[in-house]
C-alpha cells in the first residue's frame, strides 16, 4: 500500500566541538504497524583520528568503516 511520510529535524551545534540532531517522522497509514519514528544523533569531537581513520568514518557496530563524506560525494 501507499504510505505518506512527513518529518522534521532540528540540528543544535555546540561551536564547532559538537552537535545534536533530532528527526521526528509520521507514517500515515502506519507502515509495518509503526506510526511514528524518531531518531538522535549526537556527535562530539574528541581528539585526533586514531590510525588507520580519516575525517568522515564512522565505525558501525558490526566493525565495518565507511565514510559519511565519501557517501555524499563530498571526499576530497
Amino acid at each position: 500500500g501507499e504510505s505518506t511520510m512527513k518529518s522534521a529535524s532540528v540540528t543544535t551545534f555546540t561551536g564547532d566541538i559538537a552537535y545534536r540532531s533530532e528527526n521526528k517522522a509520521t507514517i500515515d497509514p502506519p507502515m509495518a504497524g509503526r506510526a511514528s519514528d524518531t531518531t538522535v544523533i549526537e556527535a562530539k569531537w574528541v581528539g585526533s583520528c586514531p590510525a588507520g581513520m580519516q575525517p568522515g568514518d564512522v565505525l558501525l557496530p558490526d566493525g565495518q568503516k565507511v565514510n559519511m563524506r565519501a557517501m555524499k560525494g563530498g571526499a576530497k
